[in-house]
């Protein structure tokens, strides 16, 4: 009946705003393990790069330099620098 598929409608739409809420969490936990995986990386590239540039460069220092992109900006391939 009409009813009975409206009631199924309904209960299906639920579960799917239930299933976007987890999924937009799940996505944020990765989002945040991402940024900290490349902070955490950088770090150690930045620390390696200033060591090799000492070694090449008797007397001169190298620092690596993370430009962070501001949520709504322009990036990406010729987006220029930020």
């Amino acid at each position: 009946s009409f009813m009975e598929q409206h009631e199924e409608l309904i209960r299906r739409r639920a579960e799917a705003q239930e299933s976007e809420g987890k999924i937009r969490e799940l996505i944020e936990v990765l989002d945040a393990r991402k940024d900290e995986a490349i902070e955490r990386t950088f770090k150690g590239v930045a620390k390696h790069f200033r060591e090799v540039f000492a070694d090449l460069v008797p007397g001169g220092r190298g620092e690596l330099v993370m430009q962070k992109r501001h949520p709504g900006g322009a990036g990406g391939a010729g987006g220029g620098e930020e």
